[in-house]
């Protein structure tokens, strides 16, 4: 609520006939703004408990929080001027907790265990934070991983979820070229409320490519609906040079000088592959003038699932896989150049076999069946600090570690082959595994992370109120029987109503994707 309008309460002195030694006029006002207060303080901690959408209750909680300190104020001014009958100080307000906010929400509803969901992405607008709009691969053919990608999207702060209509595939004369399905689902908003889905095209197995290119859908309208897709870089190539593992981010901060740019980046092969678009989706080009994919495939070489974040100040930066490196690029001039490739992280153990299990060239944790694979992530939090995770197999167990850097990648805290991002007070049991990190900024810096076990750096917070079983409705990799699959990696996006996981569930016995807001609050 907004601050109470007071009158100004002057001293008086007491007239001789008044018998007191106190203001009455200035004491009475107080008394009648106390108990004004006092009544809308209750009422608000009143309906808390019954409020669920976040926006409304992300203004009751600032509501209280108001009046608790205006009550408090008031309070003090009446024993500054020595009224009479003091009541008693504010009850305290409930301590915060940073936890999930009410019940896991579920996003899809599939009607049949052939539509697995798995290998999600999510994003909220920056200008609206009730905006959401995820994506994850939806299976047809599990057993021969068979799929194609599919949209949903949120109009009230991811309370409730719509499924978009099919995302369009392309045809071609070639029938090697023509589209089978769509894969490795990334969204980011730009900041006119436009939303972006980054997709790699595949064609129907036997034939001579492994996959297409990359393409990219637009939504204009919060991802009810779809363009069809601009095939900003159609590449027909084998497993060795294949386009593969894309990232995308949208500059959304009204400071930035290259705000409304949207930057992509994707392996070819090993080469580092790179577009951007100045002009809110319309055209697409690589660094500088050259086309898209272009630019930075001659300087990086190594590169393995990059991944992309923007400072406040409108630097690009981008991170990669590197073997046991983790390596970094960054731009500051909107992506026309970029800086020469820096090792960031050296002497990390990277989920591979060995020292992990494998079959058929996968990794497996121990016990498991599913896939996994270090996949390095970043962002930017307050005063351009830049966090970058991943997840480690070097104490025999998977673990997610960090390196930080204060000054925009100039130089970075800690070991060289980074630290856990958990505190021992709150680290996983060691029969746990910690893996598939994701790392996401909200407006204020704060960022958070999360794991397959769900740790976000010094505060834990376990976000399902369903245990899930990876075993259940699980595709299989490739075909491969002894390979199963449950996304390489999940979701998770940040606004100023929290943190919005986005994760594969099998708690109705088919894989579907679920959510929940996590936030700071008081229960």
């Amino acid at each position: 609520m907004p601050p109470r309008r007071t009158r100004q309460v002057q001293s008086v002195q007491p007239s001789p006939a008044s018998g007191g030694n106190r203001p009455a006029t200035g004491c009475d006002q107080l008394r009648r703004d106390e108990a004004a207060v006092e009544r809308t303080h209750r009422l608000l901690l009143a309906n808390l408990p019954h409020t669920a959408d976040p926006s409304h209750r992300h203004d009751l909680e600032r509501g209280i929080q108001l009046a608790h300190e205006h009550l408090t104020r008031i309070r003090g001014l009446l024993q500054q001027q020595g009224c009479p009958e003091q009541a008693a100080a504010p009850a305290p307000l409930p301590a915060w907790v940073f936890g999930p906010i009410g019940s896991n929400v579920q996003v899809t509803h599939s009607a049949s265990p052939l539509n697995a969901r798995s290998e999600s992405s999510v994003a909220a607008n920056p200008r609206n934070p009730l905006a959401m709009v995820g994506a994850s691969k939806r299976f047809t053919d599990p057993t021969h991983y068979g799929f194609t990608l599919a949209a949903y999207f949120s109009t009230d702060g991811g309370q409730t979820w719509q499924e978009a209509p099919p995302l369009q595939l392309l045809s071609d004369p070639d029938p090697n070229k023509t589209w089978a399905g769509t894969s490795d689902p990334v969204v980011a908003w730009d900041d006119m409320g436009n939303v972006y889905l980054v997709a790699l095209p595949f064609p129907k197995d036997g034939g001579p490519y492994f996959t297409l290119g990359i393409a990219v859908y637009r939504s204009s309208d919060g991802g009810a609906t779809w363009s069809p897709p601009n095939f900003i870089h159609p590449h027909a190539a084998g497993s060795n040079d294949a386009d593969d593992k894309q990232a995308v981010a949208g500059d959304g901060t009204p400071a930035s000088p290259h705000v409304g740019n949207v930057y992509a980046a994707w392996d070819t092969g090993q080469r580092l592959s790179f577009a951007r678009s100045t002009d809110h989706g319309a055209t697409w080009r690589g660094v500088g003038a050259r086309p898209a994919g272009s630019g930075l495939d001659r300087a990086v070489r190594d590169s393995f699932a990059p991944e992309i974040a923007i400072g406040d100040d409108g630097a690009v930066y981008i991170v990669w896989s590197a073997g046991k490196e983790v390596k970094l690029v960054k731009s500051t001039d909107g992506g026309a150049t970029f800086s020469a490739p820096k090792v960031i992280v050296n002497g990390l153990t990277p989920l591979d076999a060995p020292p992990l299990p494998a079959s058929h060239g996968w990794a497996q944790l121990p016990g498991g069946r599913f896939r996994v694979a270090t996949f390095p992530m970043v962002c930017v939090g307050a005063a351009n600090e830049v966090v970058v995770v991943w997840a480690d197999y070097r104490e025999g167990v998977s673990r997610v570690y960090q390196r930080r850097s204060a000054n925009g990648g100039a130089t970075w805290s800690g070991p060289a082959s980074g630290e856990p991002v958990s505190s021992a007070a709150v680290a996983s049991p060691p029969d746990q595994h910690d893996f598939d990190p994701q790392l996401v900024a909200m407006p204020d810096g704060s960022v958070g992370c999360t794991t397959g076990a769900g740790t976000p750096f010094s505060r834990r917070a376990t976000v399902t109120d369903h245990p899930w079983d990876p075993t259940v409705d699980a595709p299989l990799s490739h075909g491969d029987p002894s390979v199963t699959f449950i996304g390489d990696y999940f979701g998770l996006a940040a606004s100023s109503l929290g943190f919005f996981p986005f994760w594969t569930d099998t708690r109705t016995g088919i894989q579907e994707i679920f959510t929940a807001r996590v936030a700071q609050h008081r229960p």
